[in-house]
């Protein structure tokens, strides 16, 4: 990844756009290889924090809003903030 990040013809067609990740950190992404009209299709949002969508997600998907309490009380899903930060990385240790 490393060498692609720094070719020269990726960089100066703007097919490595920079994405900002929930840590605030700045990476280098692979953009989709063509053009639609004779345009670069573009990043329309950051990625979100683990767990930011997922109430949405389920509810999108039919979830009843006591479903997904019930899930968020289980376990089963997670939402975003520290304490979540705080389990990612403990569950890389494991």
């Amino acid at each position: 990844m490393a060498s692609l990040q720094q070719d020269k013809h990726l960089n100066a067609s703007g097919r490595l756009p920079n994405v900002r990740l929930p840590t605030g950190k700045i990476a280098k992404i692979p953009g989709i290889p063509l053009d639609m009209d004779g345009r670069k299709p573009l990043i329309r949002m950051q990625p979100p924090e683990m767990g930011a969508q997922g109430r949405a997600v389920l509810a999108e998907a039919g979830f009843g809003a006591a479903e997904i309490e019930a899930l968020v009380a289980q376990g089963v899903i997670v939402e975003s903030g520290p304490a979540v930060q705080k389990r990612s990385a403990c569950a890389q240790l494991s």
